[in-house]
C-alpha cells in the first residue's frame, strides 16, 4: 500500500509531523481528501488498535464528511484507548454542541480542561457552549482564558465579540473584531458583526463600511465556490503586511505615532524594538511596523 504523502506516512506510523496532529488532517483538507484520510487512519488503527490519536483523527475526518455518528463512535474509542486524551473530549464536545446536547458537551469540556488546563481550544469550545446557553458572562470568561493561552487565533476574539455585543459592551466588541480581522481579514462574519457593533454604537459610517466589506467578501466567496465547478479559478488573496516606508507613500503626512495598536497584527506589539520586524522586511521593528504604534 504505497502513498508518497507525508500525511499518509505519518498516519500509518502513528506519529505526527509538527506540533499538532491537526496539521496531518490539514494536509488532507488542503487537498480535499477526507476519504483518503479516513482510509489512511483506518489502516493506522489496524496497525495499532490502541492508538487514541488515530481514532481521534479519523473522527475529525468523519465529521468533515458529515458522518457525525461515526465521529462520535471514534471519539468514544479514543477515550476508551486513553481516558486522559483531552483532544477526544474536545472533539466529541464540538459534535454534541452541534447536535444540541449542551449538557453532554459541557461535561466533556470540563473534563478536557481538567486534563489539559492550558488548552486554549478547550476553553474556546466551552465558551461557545455557554454562549449557546445564553450564559454570555461565563462565555466571555472562557474566551478570555482561551485568548490568554493563545492570543494568535482569530476565532476566540470573534466569539467573544458576539457575547460582548449581547451584553451591550459595544466598544470592547469592536476592539475584539479589530483583533480578529488583524489575524484573518477575509472573514465576512467578523466584518458583519463589527458592523453591528458600530451600528449599536450609533457610528453609522463605520457600520456601513464594515457591512460593505462583509458583503464583498461573501460575494467573492460565493463566486469562488461556484467557479470551482465551472471556472475561472478565483483566489481571494491576503496582502502581506505593508512596510512602514511603503505605507508612508500611500498615506503622506500621516502621524504614525498616533495610530492605534490595532494597526498591528495581533501580538506584534510585544516584539522587542531592536529585533527584526516580523513582516520580513529585514529592518528593525522600531524602524518598521514598530513605528505604527
Amino acid at each position: 500500500y504505497v502513498n508518497d504523502s507525508p500525511a499518509h506516512a505519518a498516519a500509518l506510523l502513528g506519529t505526527y509531523l509538527g506540533d499538532s496532529e491537526r496539521q496531518v488532517l490539514g494536509a488532507y483538507a488542503r487537498a480535499g481528501q477526507f476519504s483518503d484520510a479516513i482510509a489512511d487512519f483506518t489502516k493506522a488503527i489496524q496497525i495499532d488498535p490502541n492508538s487514541a490519536s488515530a481514532y481521534n483523527n479519523r473522527a475529525l475526518a468523519y465529521r468533515q464528511t458529515g458522518r457525525n455518528d461515526a465521529a462520535l463512535q471514534d471519539f468514544a474509542k479514543a477515550i476508551s484507548a486513553d481516558p486522559n486524551y483531552a483532544p477526544a473530549y474536545i472533539g466529541r464536545a464540538n459534535v454534541l454542541r452541534a447536535q444540541g446536547d449542551l449538557e453532554g458537551a459541557t461535561a466533556d469540556l470540563n473534563q478536557a480542561i481538567r486534563l489539559a488546563p492550558e488548552s486554549a481550544e478547550a476553553y474556546h469550545a466551552r465558551g461557545l457552549v455557554r454562549q449557546k446557553q445564553g450564559q454570555n458572562t461565563q462565555a466571555i470568561a472562557d474566551f478570555d482564558a482561551a485568548i490568554d493561552r493563545n492570543p494568535f487565533v482569530a476565532a476566540p476574539y470573534a466569539a467573544r465579540g458576539q457575547s460582548l455585543i449581547a451584553t451591550n459592551q459595544y466598544d470592547k466588541a469592536i476592539e475584539d473584531y479589530n483583533a480578529a480581522l488583524n489575524v484573518n481579514n477575509k472573514d465576512a462574519t467578523s466584518w458583519a458583526y463589527r458592523g453591528l457593533a458600530y451600528e449599536k454604537s450609533n457610528r453609522r459610517k463605520e457600520a456601513v463600511e464594515s457591512y460593505q466589506r462583509a458583503a464583498q467578501i461573501a460575494l467573492a466567496r460565493s463566486w469562488q465556490a461556484e467557479a470551482e465547478s465551472i471556472g475561472p479559478r478565483v483566489v481571494i488573496a491576503r496582502p502581506a503586511p505593508m512596510p512602514t516606508a511603503t505605507r508612508a507613500r500611500f498615506f503622506p503626512g500621516e502621524d504614525r505615532a498616533r495610530l492605534p495598536v490595532e494597526a498591528l497584527p495581533v501580538g506584534w506589539e510585544r516584539t522587542p524594538r531592536n529585533s527584526n520586524c516580523p513582516c520580513g522586511s529585514g529592518r528593525k521593528f522600531k524602524h518598521c511596523h514598530g513605528a505604527l504604534a
